[in-house]
């Protein structure tokens, strides 16, 4: 007989199944907002982008800076830039380690020409103060500067995968480092092997000095024009150290449009892959062995389907990975997007988590916008509405050490089954909803099965 399902049996269940999502709004909403698409997270930091923000100018863009306080994020700064103008969209891409923040932007050159620029802030005390504004060599109108940035120990990457000194769009990326207080350009590094349309810089990240590059060939479908670059710092220069092309890689994988780096273990999007039928996506994953980057597993979610783009945005910390699959389709067949927690439990990694749309609405654009750091997972819903009108929202999750464990005794086993059998049955949604997509459906009821059979070892 299994046990009955106590108040604090209850209370423990809640906190392993994780609480119910945050949702997370722009501290004064627009009409025709995008609130959600730029989003990054470092222990109790998160920073959300609104770059239709309307405050300075129209559209001029900002960027929210919310601190996790009792189990909660709570805003506390907005953020412009100094120099915001019409149409800048400032917040569209947003990367921070510690204290230590980069936010993309539109700018203008001397003739007044658009061109793209970031800019670079730091933490004093609990005051973000903007210390450095980046642009791009030669100031070019057409470039995609700043749409991929990547930011640790003082050491800032930027990608601009239109950068056009070789040939046409085939990339580049800029390394500025942070020398006595000021940000100082180390190195502009273009594609290794320059092609038009190459896209070198689409994706970047870095961790421990290893940067990774990714790109995205407009000409995907050519399995040879894929490939993922890891840089380092050589005795006085930043050099290609190796060259990243799984062995199974087809014609139109888009190996390379999305990277992440932590903890010697690479992550990189494969959307177009065919797993469970055409585009379902994938993601590669590498580690370091002594000096050699080897290929230890493949991804994709458990109810993978086509045209799913599993892969397209993701976000790594530690043995935790956040992958979004943004086409996923509801019911009805209209976009609604899914993301997907896998965890890497010694040398194999699970997939743990799935987390659905709490807003529920097809076309909301669920997980543009991904971060994750410790148990902490936020997902960004640009698209999502308010009423009749678009404003944007994020949601914020945390992810349990062992969902399974229902009742709290350290093992996922018999009677955490039957307590969430009895749940299941009961639509006791704070113990079953385990997508938290409000609602207790089959695919909770499966998706705990798989949670059992993982059960508890870490």
């Amino acid at each position: 007989m299994h046990r009955l399902c106590t108040i604090a049996g209850i209370c423990c269940a809640m906190a392993h199944a994780g609480p119910p999502a945050q949702r997370l709004v722009a501290g004064d909403p627009i009409a025709n907002g995008n609130f959600g698409l730029g989003v990054a997270i470092d222990g109790t930091t998160l920073v959300i982008g609104e770059e239709n923000d309307n405050e300075r100018a129209a559209d001029a863009g900002a960027a929210y800076v919310l601190e996790l306080e009792g189990g909660r994020w709570v805003i506390r700064d907005k953020i412009m830039a100094s120099d915001g103008f019409e149409n800048a969209h400032f917040g569209r891409e947003i990367a921070i380690d510690k204290n230590m923040m980069a936010v993309s932007s539109r700018a203008h050159d001397q003739d007044g020409n658009w061109t793209r620029s970031v800019y670079v802030l730091e933490r004093q005390g609990n005051l973000w103060q903007e210390r450095a504004h980046l642009l791009p060599e030669g100031y070019p109108q057409y470039t995609y500067f700043g749409l991929a940035m990547a930011v640790e120990d003082g050491i800032l990457v930027v990608g601009d995968w239109g950068d056009d000194d070789t040939v046409l769009d085939a990339g580049a990326i800029y390394i500025y480092e942070r020398i006595e207080g000021q940000w100082i350009r180390q190195a502009k590094m273009q594609a290794p092997e320059p092609r038009r349309d190459g896209g070198f810089g689409y994706d970047v990240a870095i961790n421990d000095g290893v940067i990774v590059v990714g790109n995205q060939s407009f000409d995907i479908h050519t399995a040879d024009r894929q490939r993922v670059w890891i840089i380092e710092r050589g005795s006085d220069r930043w050099e290609v150290r190796a060259v990243l092309s799984p062995s199974d890689l087809s014609d139109g994988d888009a190996f390379g449009s999305a990277v992440a780096v932590d903890d010697s273990s690479i992550l990189i999007g494969a959307p177009g892959k065919d797993v469970h039928g055409r585009a379902s996506g994938a993601v590669f994953v590498f580690r370091r062995v002594n000096d050699a980057w080897e290929e230890v597993a493949l991804l994709a979610p458990s109810d993978g389907d086509e045209n799913d783009t599993f892969g397209d945005y993701l976000s790594l910390d530690g043995p935790l990975a956040v992958i979004s699959a943004p086409n996923d389709e509801d019911h009805y067949g209209s976009p609604r997007g899914t993301a997907y927690v896998f965890e890497r439990l010694g040398d194999a990694w699970q997939e743990v988590r799935e987390l659905g749309d709490p807003h529920g609405a097809s076309f909301d654009c669920f997980g543009y916008g991904l971060g994750v750091s410790g148990s902490h997972v936020v997902v960004g819903v640009p698209g999502e509405s308010n009423g009749d009108q678009t404003e944007g929202a994020a949601y914020a999750f945390v992810i349990a050490e062992c969902p399974a464990d229902i009742d709290c005794d350290g093992d996922a086993d018999a009677e955490d089954f039957f307590l969430f059998l009895d749940a299941f049955s009961s639509d006791k949604g704070d113990l079953c909803d385990l997508d938290r997509d409000g609602q207790c459906n089959p695919d909770d009821f499966f998706r705990f099965l798989d949670l059992l059979a993982l059960g508890c070892e870490r």
